[in-house]
């Protein structure tokens, strides 16, 4: 017994690893995937030890999102795994969750899925299979200008900032439908098709009383590819007025800060779930559910240097 205690509750047993697929929309290696990647593999590997194999795949899909490019990847990933099959596979990003629900059957037959980072409108109107579970992100933008308004009382225009990649489109519908409920209060415009040359031109030169807040930006107004998180950056250095964002992760890049949530408790979430699947759970026994991960964070620097 005693033994058993200083090993740890729970330790696992040894046998063949544990296959744990990670099935990115992006690159991996995204500053916010990044930080989805190590909690996932952290708290996977603090439950199951050495006793696992991580395999990644990034889709890419802000640069081949065709008909063609999926079917093309699921042709791949059929073969790719056929003789290394997943225990579970990982669907990181809305994205990779409904490639996966249309194209699993064929690619990846009879393997145990959990998601997160997708939101509820990626899985509304969708009945999941049995073998699907997951973790909802609960994005709120409305809360930021809130906490605009508690900052900077006297503001009369909300520069709201985002991309033309379809995530990006995605997440901006949301923010302007919660925006909506301070259009009697102030002014909106939207910078969302401009290449980013006249972005940050036109957030140099912006009139008093006047703030930006950033959603997301993977693709700007003329077709090329960014990462937001070099974005944010881009815009807090150019622009003559206060920057508010609304991930955690943004936060250091130059941005006041605002109601943000966490992306490592989402992934560390999302680990404990999977891990439940691979120690005998069944998928359809663990209800979908939304993670409330948000707080008001921000950046000393930045509020020292907007006298905020």
């Amino acid at each position: 017994l005693l033994q058993n205690l200083l090993m740890g509750v729970g330790a696992p047993a040894q046998g063949d690893p544990k296959r744990v697929l990670l099935l990115y929309d992006e690159d991996a290696r995204l500053p916010g995937l990044s930080v989805l990647d190590r909690s996932l593999r952290s708290r996977f590997s603090a439950a199951l030890g050495s006793n696992i194999e991580f395999f990644t795949e990034s889709m890419n899909v802000s640069q081949f999102n065709s008909v063609r490019d999926e079917q093309v990847l699921s042709e791949y990933y059929s073969e790719k795994y056929s003789d290394k099959k997943p225990d579970l596979i990982m669907a990181v990003m809305g994205p990779a969750l409904r490639f996966l629900l249309r194209h699993a059957d064929e690619a990846f037959p009879d393997f145990p899925i959990v998601f997160c980072g997708a939101d509820a409108a990626d899985i509304q109107s969708v009945t999941l299979p049995g073998r699907v579970t997951g973790i909802l992100v609960r994005r709120v933008f409305a809360p930021t200008i809130d906490v605009v308004f508690r900052l900077q009382p006297d503001t009369r225009r909300i520069v709201v900032v985002g991309g033309t990649s379809a995530f990006d489109r995605h997440l901006m519908a949301q923010a302007r439908s919660e925006f909506q409920q301070f259009e009697q209060r102030v002014a909106f415009e939207y910078l969302v098709d401009q290449p980013m040359g006249d972005l940050l031109a036109a957030v140099s030169r912006l009139p008093a009383h006047t703030v930006v807040v950033f959603v997301t930006l993977f693709r700007d107004g003329a077709g090329r590819t960014y990462v937001p998180h070099d974005v944010v950056s881009q815009i807090s250095a150019a622009a003559n007025a206060p920057v508010y964002v609304f991930v955690d992760q943004y936060l250091g890049r130059g941005a006041v800060g605002g109601h943000l949530y966490s992306l490592e408790q989402h992934g560390t979430t999302a680990a404990e779930i999977g891990i439940r699947v691979l120690q005998g759970d069944a998928p359809a026994t663990i209800p979908v559910r939304e993670l409330p991960s948000t707080a008001n964070m921000f950046d000393a620097r930045e509020l020292a240097r907007w006298h905020l």
